[in-house]
């Protein structure tokens, strides 16, 4: 029998699977013909939209874990940059919603590292502040999963260059049984001089800058020139 076309079905296991890089075809003809043997699959259509859909915000995240079905992956967007725990619940991906069964992020007998891409864009991105990763982690199967969160950011991709937020807190991080957040607020980290001289030649107004410890985490630092000396400046920090 001739076939006309055919579904290319690609295995998730790898490229090491079948005999064309992991794929393989599958006739149209099993969904419509029902003298092919082994049964017709279904062959009904109800509707079918076509377009092209491009993520304007997305969010990068790298992590380790070892039973993939423990996890849901969600998103938590807000228009106040200061905001500290979310005041909605987490709208959760279906494609990362316990998924996968109780094996390495990457499959059975593979690697539990995984690199995940997660479409950020909401209705107005020109609103949001501040995102929240949410990473639900719960024993689904027979298997009880570990492990952690080794990188996390935010990437601006409506600009003419991706402009990449990174997570300001502590990488790598444990992923715990329940909820665990992860805010990403979207704040330009910038390599700044704090050279004493610069400062004094301001125009001797207050700063105040969000900084990053050598060990990763956040500090809020003040610089303000004291009222009874200008070639003075007053300094306070809080980690």
């Amino acid at each position: 029998m001739r076939h006309t076309g055919a579904f290319i079905v690609c295995n998730s296991w790898g490229d090491y699977y079948y005999h064309d890089r992991g794929r393989f075809y599958l006739p149209y003809d099993f969904f419509r013909d029902p003298e092919v043997k082994g049964g017709t699959l279904s062959n009904s259509l109800n509707a079918v939209r076509v377009g092209t859909y491009e993520p304007q915000v997305i969010c990068h995240a790298s992590l380790t874990y070892t039973s993939r079905d423990d996890l849901c992956f969600g998103m938590v967007a807000t228009a106040d940059r200061n905001l500290k725990s979310p005041t909605t619940a987490p709208l959760y991906s279906p494609v990362f919603y316990h998924q996968g069964g109780d094996f390495n992020m990457q499959g059975q007998w593979r690697s539990a590292e995984m690199d995940l891409a997660i479409d950020f864009t909401t209705s107005d991105p020109d609103a949001i502040q501040k995102y929240f990763l949410s990473i639900f982690a719960t024993p689904c199967g027979k298997k009880t999963g570990s492990g952690e969160l080794t990188a996390l950011e935010v990437i601006d991709l409506r600009g003419a260059e991706p402009v990449n937020y990174p997570y300001h807190g502590t990488l790598p991080v444990t992923i715990r049984r329940s909820n665990n957040l992860y805010p990403i607020p979207l704040t330009p980290l910038y390599t700044l001089s704090l050279s004493a001289v610069n400062w004094l030649e301001a125009a001797g107004a207050s700063e105040t800058l969000i900084l990053r410890t050598a060990k990763g985490q956040p500090a809020k630092m003040q610089l303000t020139p004291a009222a009874d000396n200008p070639r003075r400046v007053r300094l306070r920090y809080a980690l």
